[in-house]
């Protein structure tokens, strides 16, 4: 089982608790908030989950799921981490969908498709939550009537339990949240999601970051490249060399080394656990 440095989000407890408490009163919905809770604390993992992200929730359909970025050990509490969506069978595995828990939460429950897709418009967004609505799928063996009517009462709930409410106008909250983060990242990463400034650094460093490799020979040529670069330029490397799946056993363990001396053990054995096993 993994550890983890972070102490589990009370908000979250609450909910995982209280979805327990609900479900035979909605048994139409399983699990009545439509997602498993819980921090992921397995020794497996999705090669394209950040080695800096902690999963918590699932929607048990294609590995997606929804993890807290800890921006490689910086964020102070898991409760205020950034939270991204991981698709580990989309083409862009990972991106940035909420500001916090409770955000993720009011998203969750007011505007989920934000939550599941992408939209390049508010209107795009707008039109897809009329069709949504739209659709009639009742059959002998699904009642979608019951199932809205399940579904609503356990948001009323939990307005009421945790004083979620829907975010205005969620798309333009969703588009400002990443416009954001671009400008506080230090160095792009292919995954979207970029390495933030480290130890007050400052400044955006516009390094060619070398692909991942595939033999010995340029693995030498790698660590003579890490010896005078950045820490967020290694750390963007290694962001990469996640979103492209490397698996080669040589170029992970020297890397899970490199990040061990740069003080981040955890995120080491995450790296090991998400491309190895």
């Amino acid at each position: 089982m993994m550890t983890y440095k972070y102490q589990t989000p009370i908000l979250l407890e609450q909910l995982r608790s209280w979805q327990m408490e609900i479900a035979s009163e909605v048994p139409y919905l399983e699990p009545p908030t439509g997602l498993y809770l819980g921090i992921d604390r397995s020794d497996t993992g999705y090669f394209c989950t950040p080695v800096d992200a902690v999963g918590f929730a699932r929607t048990g359909s294609d590995g997606e799921h929804f993890a807290f970025l800890s921006d490689f050990g910086t964020t102070m509490s898991l409760a205020e981490a950034p939270v991204i969506r991981v698709m580990p069978m989309e083409s862009q595995h990972t991106r940035l969908v909420a500001r916090n828990l409770f955000d993720f939460f009011c998203l969750h429950f007011y505007d989920e498709l934000l939550l599941l897709g992408e939209y390049s418009s508010e209107e795009e967004y707008l039109e897809s939550v009329q069709e949504q609505a739209a659709r009639q799928e009742s059959t002998e063996w699904f009642d979608l009537d019951r199932w809205r009517r399940e579904q609503a009462q356990v948001t009323a709930w939990a307005a009421e339990q945790f004083h979620f409410a829907p975010i205005p106008q969620a798309w333009q909250y969703q588009q400002e949240l990443r416009a954001e983060r671009e400008r506080n990242v230090r160095v792009a990463t292919n995954d979207t999601l970029g390495v933030l400034a480290l130890n007050g650094q400052t400044g955006i460093i516009s390094a060619e970051i070398p692909d991942h490799l595939t033999d010995e020979e340029d693995l030498e040529e790698l660590q003579v490249y890490f010896r005078t670069a950045e820490k967020e330029v290694k750390l963007a490397f290694i962001r990469n060399m996640q979103h492209d799946a490397s698996s080669d056993p040589l170029l992970v363990e020297w890397c899970a080394g490199q990040l061990t001396e740069m003080g981040m053990p955890e995120e080491a054995e995450n790296l090991r656990v998400r491309l190895l096993n």
